[in-house]
């Protein structure tokens, strides 16, 4: 029985000798993941009561609030005691298999929170790792430590964690001495962060937008791997960070918060809510602090898929919006180069959501006349200026102009600029914007302009007049204006008001034609003229009115309305009379430059009338582009004359260039189709009801580009056409009424 005990009390003592062991292995040290550093601070072995102490420090780098923080329990087992600034869930799953501490605020920007819990020496005894999670509003980190061969922290030979034992150094804390550097250093400037010169090596890290992300504006600029850095200030806040090898302690780290220079108000301004392909422009404030011009950096940030036009770098920020929303930034800080007396940043943010309902939209044709150089000062007059601009006047143009760029004048698709103090041997950029009327479809361009340094001396200015008449017809005949004694040497730039379509430009004349809107006829127009020789420039400018012309012989009609509009790949015309005489017919021409036209179609008039009566036109044959109408009255005895023209800003799509019929409804029996090319032989025309029934069929040898249909006995209702030509069929709807 004696032997038996002496043999279970061996035992017993070689278990607890094995367990001192394995307890008392390294376990400190310090692992860093996304805004934490997660201390392990070791596991005491309790003799008294066969238990061990595990001891943690979470500190928080960054600006959130701690939330939680979860420390792996043995399998199976659970925490016998626990301490900690918070109340605690014990043995829960989430997110792994863990006792929790749920925190509320106060542990951010540096401030470490201290937690420690008991379990049982043996459950202690299986544990070969222990994992440590943390999280902080939306970011969360987790470490893994290695358990294996563990030593415990109260005693032996070897320098423990509370600094017992004989000969260890003090390895009591997981940080190294205070970090000694500006803690609001200014955006910019180069400064220096240290710690105390004992380690073994040392490994710096600045602050950065986000963890993986690049730092914004930090640099090392030397010092990495020493006891001392130098570091070039960014714009954002955040941590500076160093980890340093301790000989006997192993890994410490020492974080400082650094937040650059005096915090100022930023905002951003602009449009919110997107369509894929809109272009937007975000406006900052903040960079004219105090009045200070030009005396702060900006760095704008988009989302993932959206492409920055220009602006980065400059208060004004140009984007064409991708698919996914998410948020524009800036941040913007001052730099020491351009005022040394500022010491600020600051920083915004705005979210971007996407619209409800996105429809496809056309982008309105954008082609930008504009210098490719221009001197760095001076009183040269350069102009940038849109190409075939909208000749009704819906698309509407934005010019983006650099600061040195100083606008002299503008108008409806154009500026006139002149250029203060540029830096020679430089680029600047200017973005143009066109967006539909309907702000629905959009385009943009960014033109380079090289700086260069020109001569001086003494300039002559040239003398220019603008030699126009002082009244012009509404679509009347074309009208030119041109320059009075040009002289040579000089170049000639016109500016042409809005509604004036341009038909021919010389090098000192230029040829118009008006075509204002009803609206526009009556108040003054102004036409300018920008002479330039090689030094200098200088402006001329005239006004001009434009007046409604009445014809010589008035239409048999009275016209109320002539409208057009482009729906579907076609052009749908739309006019009302309030009354006719002897009125037989309205001929449809069309014209692609205001000036030469072409019959394309016509529609049956009433005769005579003194009721309103509407009439409709659809031409499905228009090319793309701005296109004219106009209507040519044809009285019973063939006396003809027209009536004003429009314009219609026409998209296409692949059924234009397909046949066209008129008039459509067909009242008086008679119908006419019209083909998009020449027919080579035969055509075969049916006539189908909405059963299927083929009502009407025939065959036409030796078929031109236009044919007629009799359907004077075809009963009133929707049928389709089908026109057979070249091997290809054509099918529309038409109505007999």
């Amino acid at each position: 029985m004696k032997r038996t005990l002496l043999s279970w009390v061996g035992t017993l003592m070689l278990l607890l000798l094995g367990l001192t062991h394995h307890a008392q292995a390294q376990c400190s040290g310090t692992k860093l993941d996304e805004c934490f550093d997660f201390n392990f601070k070791g596991a005491a072995l309790n003799s008294s009561n066969g238990t061990v102490t595990i001891s943690f420090g979470v500190r928080v780098t960054c600006s959130h609030d701690l939330s939680h923080a979860s420390f792996e329990l043995p399998s199976g087992a659970k925490a016998l005691s626990a301490t900690g600034p918070s109340g605690y869930e014990n043995g829960t799953n989430n997110p792994f298999y863990s006792i929790k501490f749920n925190l509320g605020s106060g542990y951010k920007n540096g401030r470490t929170a201290d937690f420690s819990y008991t379990v049982a020496a043996a459950d202690y005894n299986r544990m070969t790792s222990l994992r440590a999670e943390a999280k902080a509003s939306t970011t969360v980190g987790e470490v893994s430590f290695d358990l294996s061969g563990c030593k415990t922290s109260g005693g032996g030979g070897g320098g423990g964690n509370d600094g017992g034992g004989t000969g260890g150094g003090d390895c009591s804390s997981s940080h190294p001495r205070p970090m000694e550097g500006p803690s609001k250093p200014c955006p910019g400037e180069i400064v220096e962060y240290s710690v105390a010169n004992e380690y073994t090596s040392y490994d710096w890290e600045v602050p950065r937008a986000k963890a993986g992300e690049p730092p914004l504006g930090w640099e090392i600029v030397s010092g990495q791997n020493s006891n001392k850095v130098k570091v070039r200030v960014g714009m954002k806040s955040g941590t500076m960070k160093v980890t340093v090898n301790h000989a006997e302690c192993g890994t410490k780290v020492a974080t400082m918060p650094v937040n650059p220079g005096k915090g100022i108000a930023v905002s951003i301004s602009g449009g919110a809510a997107f369509c894929p392909g809109d272009i937007m422009v975000f406006k900052a404030s903040g960079n004219k602090v105090n009045g200070r011009n030009n005396s702060h950096d900006m760095v704008w940030g988009v989302p993932a898929g959206w492409t920055i036009v220009s602006g980065q770098g400059t208060g004004t920020l140009i984007v064409r919006a991708g698919a996914t929303a998410g948020n524009v930034s800036l941040m913007l800080a001052s730099n020491p180069t351009k005022n040394k007396e500022l010491c600020e940043a600051g920083e915004a943010v705005l979210a971007l959501t996407l619209k409800p309902s996105c429809s496809p939209c056309a982008k309105p044709p954008l082609n930008v006349d504009a210098p490719e150089v221009v001197c760095a000062s001076g009183s040269k007059i350069y102009t940038f200026s849109v190409d075939n601009r909208d000749p009704k006047g819906k698309v509407k143009y934005q010019f983006f102009l650099p600061d040195e760029f100083i606008k002299v004048s503008e108008g409806y698709g154009y500026v006139n600029i002149r250029v203060n103090n540029a830096k020679p041997d430089s680029t600047l950029f200017v973005t143009v914007v066109a967006v539909n009327g309907n702000n629905c479809g959009a385009e943009a361009v960014c033109l380079p302009v090289r700086v260069e340094n020109c001569p001086t001396g003494p300039c002559t200015p040239p003398v220019v007049a603008l030699v126009v008449p002082e009244r012009i017809c509404n679509i009347g005949d074309p009208v030119t204006f041109s320059v009075q004694n040009p002289q040579a040497g000089v170049t000639y730039e016109f500016n042409v008001p809005e509604g004036f379509i341009i038909l021919e430009e010389g090098a000192d004349y230029v040829t118009v034609l008006a075509a204002l809107e009803e609206g526009q006829v009556g108040p003054a127009q102004v036409f300018r003229v920008i002479a330039t020789n090689n030094c200098t420039s200088a402006i001329a400018e005239r006004t001009v009115t434009v007046i409604e012309c009445e014809p010589g012989n008035p239409l048999p009609v009275t016209l109320t309305r002539f409208v057009g509009v482009s729906r579907n790949g076609a052009v749908e015309l739309a006019w009302n009379t309030a009354s006719e005489k002897d009125n037989d017919r309205f001929e449809v021409e069309r014209s692609t430059n205001g000036k030469d036209f072409v019959k394309v179609g016509q529609v049956k008039g009433n005769g005579n009338s003194t009721a309103l009566v509407a009439y409709a036109y659809t031409d499905r044959t228009a090319a793309s582009g701005t296109v004219y109408y106009r209507l040519r009255q044809v009285d019973f005895n063939n006396a003809f004359e027209y009536s004003k023209v429009i314009s219609v800003n026409h998209t296409a799509t692949g059924k234009a260039g397909a046949m066209s019929v008129f008039p459509n409804p067909v009242t008086d029996g008679s119908l006419s189709i019209r083909l998009p090319e020449v027919a080579n032989g035969n055509a075969i025309i049916r006539l189908v009801d909405m059963n299927g029934k083929v009502v009407h069929s025939r065959e036409v040898s030796n078929a031109g580009a236009e044919m007629g249909m009799e359907l004077k006995n075809v009963r009133a209702g929707m049928y389709l056409l089908s026109v057979t030509v070249n091997g290809r069929s054509t099918t529309q709807r038409i109505m007999v009424r």
